[in-house]
Parts: structure tokens; C-alpha cells; sequence
């Protein structure tokens, strides 16, 4: 997903596995939000 570690260093690797983990979360998070924004929307009827 081009955050393959640059030099190869155990540094590097180890901050490309957090990165993903955040971007991970981060989809992960928002994702949720939405379903639960439709559900609001549905619950009031303004969908």
C-alpha cells in the first residue's frame, strides 16, 4: 500500500506496521460513524 519500509530497518518496519494500525483504525472508526449516521437519518425519517 506504498508504506513498505524504505532502508529495511527494524525502525522502519516497525513504524510501517504502526502507520497501517493507524490507518487501519482510522477507516475502521469513520466507518463506523457512518452506519451509525444512516441509522439516524433512517430512525427520523429524513432518509
Amino acid at each position: 500500500m506504498g508504506l513498505e519500509p524504505t532502508s529495511g530497518g527494524t525502525t522502519n518496519h516497525c513504524l510501517n506496521h504502526l502507520a497501517t494500525l493507524a490507518i487501519h483504525l482510522s477507516i475502521t472508526y469513520h466507518s463506523i460513524y457512518l452506519v451509525i449516521e444512516q441509522a439516524s437519518f433512517k430512525r427520523n425519517g429524513l432518509c
